[in-house]
């Protein structure tokens, strides 16, 4: 086609130029559409220095700043962020593009986005709702719900990350996103439907395959998922989803020194990733190496800023030290008052003042944060500390806390079992014994509560049990993510 071009005018070769661009894009083939696209915008600066071309003939004409457009969405597609931002950069802040009134605001909110302040993004990125045709955008939608994602609210990450899917069902970049979140939500047959299974294997792209991963994952075949997270890596060495998942499983097969390169090898490509550094730790721990752990975490909130998230993972390894308690302790405190519905924090604080034997703080702190944030975790929690046998011992208090978690979340298996422990204590002779016994032990430091120490409680450091699983464990686990929503 384009050696038709050299017998044609300058007018018409652009035409033929553009046309060659926009369907090497629709063929995926991005790295020579932005070539082509390159190519455009420099015969259309040099034709504006010397002789311009004839409109008349130009049955194409598109302005130098809808070319840059184009030419940053293919440098999207291939994950070289730096020259999708200067693509954007070079479109003239005064040039008018008719009937894309709306791109000032894209290009706003682009600029947000890759420097990292997720929230203006989102307003300005939400703020593009006024224009029908923007609201099922799949671009717009996808960098919406990575800027969910990236700031920590996985909640309507996941809700946006759907829309986009449903909107565009050969959507691929966020594909092992949305797929992470599935997983975490335990959301297993949607996670097994979002690859088609019509989709020929020579069309996978990495985020296909991480995508297969995790569900793999999901399904315990962890030598599949581990092979499809390393088919991934090799589709794209800058998919951070595939190699943090790779770093996942290494670390679940003890393999410390492979998971630790993976999770360094994600730092140096999204150091703003907060899942990153939270691998890094979480590696370290399990390698019963604390001091590294330490100094990881607190890379974390000089890399990431004081925000909840680092901070809560900051106190979330200091607590593993007893000696570190007060620390911890004064830093989650730091991070309610920045954020007053951070439940995992609330989770360590209620951990910490367990420890204390200050428990009715605990009952305190959990009412109250259950007045700002009715959620079924919270009222689960506040059932499993009133159902414990000793002074704290409320019955009542314990079945209406479980039967409150339930109602937000029917399926909440660990309510479910809460009330059913309880049934099972009616009938047995033998509790109102091991409650009398209880009953005796020494007074609660808050002279109103006194909770008996159980396996769950975060163990003191020293050389044999830094690398232990402890409640913190449950605390990411359970609350990194709490999905149970309705898909809207």
């Amino acid at each position: 086609v384009l050696s038709i071009c050299d017998a044609v005018s300058e007018a018409e070769k652009l035409d033929c130029n553009i046309y060659y661009a926009e369907s090497l894009f629709q063929m995926k083939q991005y790295r020579k559409a932005a070539n082509i696209y390159k190519t455009i915008i420099s015969i259309k600066k040099n034709s504006a220095k010397s002789k311009p071309l004839n409109t008349n003939e130009n049955k194409k004409d598109i302005s130098e700043a809808e070319l840059s457009y184009k030419l940053y969405l293919c440098y999207v597609e291939m994950k070289q962020h730096k020259l999708a931002l200067n693509a954007l950069q070079q479109i003239p802040v005064t040039e008018e593009i008719e009937g894309s009134e709306w791109l000032r605001t894209w290009v706003k909110a682009l600029a947000f986005y890759y420097s990292q302040d997720y929230i203006q993004a989102i307003s300005t990125l939400k703020s593009l709702d006024i224009y029908p045709s923007l609201r099922t955008n799949s671009t717009v939608l996808v960098t919406l719900a990575e800027s969910y994602y990236y700031n920590g609210d996985y909640k309507n990450a996941f809700l946006t990350f759907q829309r986009a899917k449903y909107n565009d069902p050969r959507l691929d970049r966020g594909l092992s996103k949305l797929a992470c979140l599935y997983f975490r939500s335990n959301k297993l047959t949607e996670l097994d439907q979002l690859v088609s299974p019509t989709l020929p294997i020579s069309e996978y792209t990495s985020e296909t395959w991480t995508a297969q991963a995790y569900y793999q994952y999901s399904i315990k075949k962890h030598s599949r998922a581990l092979y499809f997270a390393h088919k991934a890596c090799l589709e794209n060495l800058e998919n951070v989803d595939a190699i943090l998942l790779k770093g996942t499983l290494l670390l679940e097969s003890k393999k410390h020194e492979k998971a630790i390169n993976h999770f360094r090898d994600a730092l140096n490509i999204a150091p703003y990733q907060f899942e990153v550094h939270k691998g890094i730790v979480d590696t370290y721990l399990s390698w019963d190496r604390y001091r590294e752990a330490v100094n990881a975490a607190s890379n974390a909130c000089k890399q990431l800023g004081n925000t909840p998230r680092p901070l809560t993972l900051y106190a979330s390894v200091l607590m593993k030290d007893a000696n570190n308690l007060a620390k911890a302790k004064t830093i989650l405190e730091k991070v309610l008052k920045i954020n007053e519905t951070h439940t995992p924090a609330v989770l360590l604080l209620v951990d910490i003042l367990e420890q204390q034997h200050r428990n009715y703080s605990v009952v305190q702190l959990l009412h109250r944060q259950l007045g700002i944030q009715p959620s079924a975790k919270l009222y689960q929690v506040l059932g499993d500390f009133l159902a414990r046998p000793g002074i704290t011992h409320d019955l009542d208090g314990a079945i209406t806390a479980y039967t409150k978690a339930l109602t937000l979340e029917p399926n909440n298996q660990k309510a479910q079992e809460g009330i059913n422990k309880l049934d099972q204590r009616e009938n047995d002779t033998s509790y109102d014994h091991l409650l009398a016994n209880n009953e005796s032990g020494h007074a609660d430091s808050d002279a109103s509560y006194h909770l008996i120490a159980d396996s769950n409680r975060t163990p003191s450091v020293d050389s044999s049990n830094i690398g232990n699983e402890s409640a913190m464990d449950a605390v990411w686990s359970d609350m990194e993510l709490e999905i149970n929503v309705p898909n809207t």
